[in-house]
């Protein structure tokens, strides 16, 4: 016997069917070709017809529920702009930019109501309003050839609200979408009252006097989601692979694992830079991401400045410098600012002299760099700089085109240094450390090394200018008696190795006098007026591996006769 069903709880199944299996396919070349002239069991393209024919394997319907399902993957209805790429674990991450919204499937092809065509209610245009956190969204689509009124319409995302049509006519017809209870969509459907007529199913809704000429957009901000694809497939992504990191916008990502066994990482294998702090995000067993817990409130202030080093990362926060490891967040440039700030050192008298006379430098040149480079605070400067990792030594070369200078910070030591560069961007070369940098003709450029060290090379000029030393109690005057520059270097007077220093006095450190200046490596029997501060500037030339370390001296606190 058959089980008579009455027409609502035929459409109370329809409504609540959320499971679909796949029980036939269609081979690809058939989107391909024309026609494809097949013989016995497989489809036939009919010619100049927009339908196949299937034939179904006796049985399918028997073991329905062990084929395989249709998954939702609402992913990839839409397309990306602007977005941010982060290749991880054999996976691609789409972050930071703008998902666009699916598109409409125009209801005559939901419906399949190819022989109602001539109706007179055709609709030749239709509008999708989208409820999104960013607002208002909508997506628009014409058909040409046109469509009559339809039962059933289904939208697949499940906050559209209102679907507007435009007919051929020049009416206007506004209908309602509900959501679905278990697919990610919203839908109408006419119910087994709808009225039909030999000119197809009248039109839904109600009625509209105009259209609307509103321009919305059909993307949405990614903010706070992360994408990722399936492994070794960069054009699938799938629902559960979507990550949230916190509520606010992600800015940049960055990996900290270093493999510790096949398929095995650290703890936080992936940082997620937001703009309201770091998430922590791990990896399950089965692939899926997970923003665990906030490691810290630090924003990153440059993204492009966020580097990998092995199982650190490296980034720029208003604090300074900063570098994450596992669970942690440490400065690495408090040294820089210290109590004295940012000093100019051509502040000091006559330093472009002193260079110019030691080093045979250019004055004008020098002054130029440093006056871009004082031009602004380290905070401003890392905000634009990049960042050159040198794995072979292990140094951070931070860098900025505009300023023409790059401050360089050793991991084996902890010390910060600085040096003069024509440096353009970076080249990702790991573990090399290959950077573009400007040529003396202008627009070229040329591939450079970081990490090579050339022994053969003639000695390099540099010059550098220590902090103000207090030499004990800043409020004590005192007197400079012998000073001793300290190093590994040559101490001969020949133009490839000259060396000279000039010692600067200060009693508040904003007003510099010179209080000595030596070709050699020290100065002794000083004389005159006692300071409270000193500063050393030191020019010299220095081949492979010679290096100054520091300098000693010996002072006299003025009125106590004791030496210290």
């Amino acid at each position: 016997s058959v089980n008579e069903r009455s027409a609502g709880e035929i459409q109370k199944e329809l409504l609540s069917s959320a499971n679909f299996y796949k029980i036939a396919s269609i081979d690809f070349r058939w989107f391909c070709q024309e026609e494809l002239d097949k013989s016995g069991s497989e489809s036939v393209r009919l010619s100049n017809s927009p339908f196949f024919s299937l034939e179904i394997e006796r049985g399918t319907l028997n073991s329905l529920e062990t084929r395989e399902t249709l998954g939702e993957d609402e992913v990839s209805n839409g397309g990306y702009r602007g977005q941010s790429l982060f290749a991880y674990n054999n996976r691609l991450h789409i972050f930071g930019g703008e998902k666009k919204l699916p598109g409409i499937t125009i209801p005559r092809r939901q419906n399949g109501l190819y022989h109602l065509s001539d109706s007179a209610a055709k609709v030749t245009q239709a509008l999708v309003y989208v409820k999104t956190d960013d607002g208002l969204k909508g997506v628009t689509v014409t058909d040409n050839l046109s469509y009559p009124g339809f039962p059933w319409f289904f939208y697949p995302d499940s906050r559209a609200t209102r679907l507007l049509l435009k007919c051929g006519d020049n009416t206007y017809r506004l209908v309602d979408l509900t959501p679905h209870d278990f697919l990610n969509g919203s839908y109408f459907f006419y119910g087994p009252d709808a009225a039909v007529s030999s000119a197809g199913y009248a039109l839904p809704g109600t009625a509209q006097t105009e259209w609307d000429d509103t321009q919305y957009s059909e993307y949405e901000p990614m903010r706070n989601k992360i994408y990722v694809s399936e492994a070794s497939d960069p054009f699938y992504f799938k629902n559960a692979m979507v990550c949230t990191a916190g509520s606010g916008q992600v800015l940049a990502l960055s990996c900290a694992a270093r493999a510790l066994s096949q398929g095995q990482f650290g703890q936080f294998p992936l940082y997620a830079f937001t703009d309201e702090g770091i998430w922590n995000i791990t990896v399950a067993g089965d692939g899926t991401y997970s923003a665990s817990q906030p490691m810290a409130r630090d924003v990153v202030t440059n993204v492009q400045a966020v580097t990998q080093l092995d199982s650190k990362v490296l980034f720029m926060a208003d604090r300074g410098v900063m570098v994450a490891t596992g669970s942690e967040v440490t400065c690495l440039s408090d040294s820089i600012d210290g109590d004295f700030g940012q000093l100019n050192p051509l502040d000091l008298p006559r330093f472009d002299e002193f260079c110019a006379r030691f080093l045979d430098m250019d004055g004008d040149e020098l002054s130029g760099r440093v006056e871009a480079w004082a031009g602004k605070t380290f905070f401003d400067f890392i905000k634009e700089c990049l960042v050159k990792y040198d794995y072979t030594h292990q140094r951070l070369v931070v860098y900025s085109p505009p300023a023409g200078v790059a401050y360089v910070y050793s991991l084996k030591s902890r010390q910060w240094g600085m040096m003069l560069t024509d440096l353009q961007d970076g080249v990702n070369s790991y573990p090399d450390a290959l950077a573009l940098q400007s040529t003396d003709t202008d627009g070229e450029v040329e591939l450079a090394d970081l990490s090579e060290y050339d022994t053969q090379a003639e000695p390099s000029p540099m010059v550098f200018v220590t902090r103000p030393a207090k030499l004990g109690d800043a409020d004590m005057m005192k007197t400079v008696m012998s000073l001793v520059q300290r190093g590994y270097m040559r101490q001969d007077l020949e133009e490839n190795h000259t060396l000279g220093m000039a010692l600067y006095g200060s009693l508040d450190c904003f007003h510099w006098e010179i209080v000595e200046t030596t070709r050699t490596h020290r100065i002794d029997n000083i004389e005159g007026t006692p300071y409270k501060y000193f500063r050393l500037a030191v020019a010299v030339r220095l081949g492979f591996r010679e290096n100054v370390r520091g300098f000693e001296a010996l002072y006299d606190l003025r009125g106590t006769g004791k030496l210290r």
